[in-house]
């Protein structure tokens, strides 16, 4: 029997309009070698930072927030923990009625290239693959750059409705603000 699955996450936001089509649930993972210059989140790039979460006990407190209609993973970069992010998004898909949305920074070629990237990017409702890149900034449509794509791998959404997402939210709590979205400053 092998150990329970665990992701190294870099943060959790339980409601969220910037990240996806509707209310969502965010996981943000830790750990990116691209290092994308001009990335909105240099503090996940480190793969040694951020938390180990056993899958499980990350489903379960995706499962425990009510009112969301998905859940949107990002980075880091998620493909680089492919085994832990598809076990959680197979759960995901297999025992709730929630949406996925997938960020990667890998391009869509390379994606599909690989099976065990391909397999995981095939169990999301909309990836949006592709290096971020500073001087293509587009910030619309869930891409930060001009050079990202967007699949929609099943007919849940349209690309109007990605469009409908607002750039950036401002989540205020007791102990921080999250400034969230495709349009954050740079850091």
């Amino acid at each position: 029997m092998r150990p329970p699955l665990t992701l190294r996450v870099h943060a959790l936001l339980e409601r969220s309009y910037a990240n996806g089509p509707g209310c969502r649930a965010v996981v943000w993972v830790q750990g990116c070698s691209l290092r994308c210059d001009g990335c909105c989140n240099p503090g996940a790039q480190d793969p040694d930072g951020g938390h180990p979460v056993p899958v499980a006990n990350l489903l379960a407190r995706v499962r425990s927030i009510e009112g969301i209609e998905g859940i949107t993973l990002s980075g880091g970069e998620p493909l680089q923990q492919a085994e832990a992010v598809g076990e959680l998004l197979q759960e995901v898909r297999s025992t709730t009625g929630l949406s996925v949305v997938l960020f990667t920074g890998y391009a869509w070629d390379r994606v599909n290239r690989q099976p065990d990237l391909a397999t995981v990017a095939g169990l999301a409702d909309i990836v949006v693959a592709g290096p971020f890149v500073q001087g293509l900034r587009l910030e619309r449509g869930l891409r930060g750059s001009s050079n990202q794509t967007v699949h929609l791998l099943t007919d849940r959404y349209t690309l109007a409705d990605l469009e409908a997402v607002p750039e950036v939210e401002v989540v205020l709590h007791d102990d921080a603000t999250v400034v969230t979205g495709i349009a954050v400053p740079d850091p």
